[in-house]
């Protein structure tokens, strides 16, 4: 799972999520694999280290 600020453009990243949950200040991604999240951190997020709300 992988965040974002709520500022940050994020276009890219949903087509490699199988879920998405906005949080406070965050939106949360839940990844469909391990090449999707280095994606992801490659567009500036990151690895998200809370408790899961999927």
């Amino acid at each position: 799972m992988v965040q974002l600020p709520k500022s940050a453009k994020y276009a890219q990243i949903p087509k490699n999520s199988v879920a998405f949950k906005e949080a406070a200040n965050d939106r949360l991604f839940l990844m469909k694999d391990l090449a999707a999240v280095e994606e992801a951190m490659g567009l500036g997020a990151k690895i998200y280290e809370g408790a899961s709300p999927f």
